[in-house]
């Protein structure tokens, strides 16, 4: 059953991914997302965290303090539309920093305003 879930919310964010433009400064939402896939179990609430997680989350984050104001923007609006898709425990999101040893460069809120 867990896994027909997980087949589900994986083919959701696909098409999702496809949905939404590209971010720009050469970031688009899918390469976003796809930074933090090894973070979708603990995300999810069911795994723990890993070091390609970490990794990835935090080449992400690097990569978001670095862009402009519109382009964190995009990144925000992608992270923030499939989180809501695949229904993320904010809880486990808002650890993800700290166990990763890095400094969020923006909120991690689900009510976060992206335009700010």
């Amino acid at each position: 059953m867990a896994k027909r879930v997980i087949g589900w919310a994986c083919c959701v964010v696909i098409l999702i991914l496809y949905l939404i433009s590209p971010v720009a400064n050469g970031i688009s939402c899918r390469e976003a997302v796809m930074a933090i896939w090894p973070c979708e179990p603990f995300l999810l609430g069911y795994g723990i965290i890993s070091f390609p997680c970490c990794f990835g989350a935090a080449a992400l984050n690097q990569q978001i303090a670095t862009a402009n104001q519109t382009e964190r923007k995009g990144i925000c609006e992608c992270l923030k539309q499939v989180g809501k898709s695949m229904e993320l425990q904010i809880d486990q999101a808002k650890q993800l920093p700290q166990l990763c040893q890095f400094n969020a460069t923006v909120p991690i809120d689900e009510n976060v305003d992206c335009d700010k």
